[in-house]
């Protein structure tokens, strides 16, 4: 006769565990692979492209009382801030300060017939990143010769536009300046008659008999005399 010997259930569970918390403590007393360490993370240097510009009349030579605009153009493609990014602002003759955050300057009578330089140097937090900011760049502009207000030319016109003939006596002439920007409201002018003095302040001035033969001259500050002759 075949006896079969059966395990108890509880038996074979207690087993069965007793395996199992033995496997587990073999895992845990496992000693862990580390790999050597790899240089400091780096990232990417920040980039300037930076312009200037004439803001009152783009594309013109700034004049006196004008205003430059310079956008930095910094880009960092780790997304650092870049606001600690310093701007130099300098003339022919050195150094020259800007408006307040450094990104604007409005042009001085010792700015003309100069250029003007900017130096952008982008920077970055040391603390937190590696490399810090990136490569200065320059550029620059070069101002006009005059104040924005005062005029560079002036042509005599009658009421038919620039006069182009003889002035008549008893015919209205006026000045017309051309300035860089706004001519000044308050310019004054000074008209003659051959070497007479015929009339000041007015931008107009009307010829008269004692006038014949003679040559007419406007004069307004900064600019040449007109000559036309009668």
């Amino acid at each position: 006769m075949l006896t079969t010997t059966r395990t108890p259930i509880k038996w074979a569970s207690a087993l069965a565990l007793a395996i199992g918390l033995t496997a587990h403590a073999g895992l845990a007393s496992a000693v862990d692979i580390v790999s050597t360490p790899t240089l400091a993370v780096e990232g990417h240097k920040s980039v300037a492209a930076p312009t200037i510009a004439n803001q009152d009349r783009p594309g013109q030579a700034p004049a006196e009382g004008e205003t430059i605009i310079l956008t930095p153009g910094i880009t960092d493609v780790d997304g650092d801030d870049t606001s600690t990014s310093t701007y130099a602002w300098s003339n022919d003759d050195g150094p020259i300060t800007p408006e307040t955050g450094g990104l604007t300057y409005v042009v001085k009578d010792t700015d003309l017939a100069k250029t003007i330089t900017v130096v952008v140097t982008p920077a970055t937090n040391s603390a937190e990143t590696d490399p810090v900011g990136g490569d200065p760049v320059t550029v620059t502009l070069a101002t006009g010769t005059t104040a924005a207000n005062k005029p560079t030319s002036v042509v005599i016109h009658n009421e038919n536009g620039a006069l182009t003939g003889r002035p008549t006596v008893g015919e209205a002439l006026t000045a017309v300046p051309t300035c860089p920007s706004t001519c000044d409201p308050s310019l004054a002018y000074i008209w003659k008659a051959g070497s007479s003095v015929v009339g000041d302040s007015s931008d107009t001035y009307t010829p008269v008999g004692g006038d014949q033969k003679e040559v007419i001259t406007v004069t307004v500050p900064d600019t040449r005399a007109v000559q036309l002759r009668r």
